[in-house]
């Protein structure tokens, strides 16, 4: 049964076939991972680096606005985890953090954007190898939006060079 529902997954053919193929795709990772698997060294770095600013400002009335606030708590820092590879020293993977909302592109864009993470990765990816993996996790962001806000994708590309190159000092 799943949620939501009260009919069985074996009465709903899609569904099941749906959920067949997500199992047999975990499946498949899992086995591909276990077969490239190979000795690494885990690293851990930090590294300062901000991209954005505190988005709440508390007017003179008392009352919270959305707006830029640059006396405002941010995390002004990357924390980086990465894997070396023992055989040849060079990176396999790279999980990198920031604290800031990938909203530099606007909602109103019709092109498709991975924001100022996926400007990051890029530039990791062409600085390690193409072969190292690089992942974005969204640090504790709260009230930190990118900056500037809504703005281009040219920005969101510049935010993610910073970024992506304060990950590699980490």
């Amino acid at each position: 049964w799943d949620e939501g529902t009260h009919v069985p997954i074996t009465e709903r053919p899609e569904e099941r076939s749906w959920n067949d193929s997500v199992h047999k795709k975990i499946v498949d990772t899992v086995r591909q991972a276990k077969e490239q698997a190979e000795p690494a060294v885990v690293k851990a770095g930090k590294a300062p680096v901000q991209v954005g600013f505190n988005r709440r400002i508390t007017g003179a009335d008392g009352h919270t606005y959305m707006g830029v606030n640059r006396e405002g708590v941010i995390v002004p820092w990357t924390s980086i985890l990465s894997a070396e590879s023992l055989k040849t020293g060079k990176p396999i993977f790279v999980l990198f953090e920031h604290a800031a909302h990938p909203v530099t592109v606007p909602h109103t864009s019709k092109l498709i954007s991975a924001d100022y993470p996926g400007a990051a990765v890029a530039k990791i990816r062409k600085s390690l190898g193409g072969d190292c993996i690089a992942a974005f996790g969204q640090g504790c962001s709260g009230n930190i939006n990118s900056f500037p806000l809504r703005s281009t994708h040219s920005d969101a590309q510049a935010a993610g060079n910073k970024l992506g190159e304060a990950v590699l000092v980490a």
